[in-house]
């Protein structure tokens, strides 16, 4: 599995320990990013949200603040719980019937 993520510009205030098959950029194109992905994993923003959709990506949306939580919507898989391997491979088989995804 390879991994891009963005800090959508943000600096953390600690540095991340990045793993040898993820990249992390302070930027990313998302008409660039998402053709490539197999899965998009977000918090619920609608930019990205809107991006994976239009891209035909499944999408996995871990809400963490504001009003994320109210992106609880048929067609979304919302996961309660940390994003694992197993979390990435329920959304990647658009598993919605899982019992720790939220519709």
């Amino acid at each position: 599995m390879r991994v891009l993520a963005t800090t959508n510009g943000h600096r953390p205030e600690r540095p991340i320990e990045v793993p040898a098959n993820a990249e992390l950029v302070d930027w990313v194109l998302y008409s660039q990013a998402m053709p490539a992905a197999d899965v998009v994993i977000c918090h619920g923003g609608h930019g990205t949200v809107a991006r994976a959709l239009a891209a035909g990506k499944p999408l996995l949306v871990c809400p963490s603040v504001g009003d994320m939580g109210g992106e609880r919507r048929p067609g979304r898989l919302v996961w309660d719980g940390p994003v694992t391997a197993a979390a990435i491979a329920v959304a990647a088989r658009g598993q919605a019937g899982h019992p720790a995804v939220a519709q």
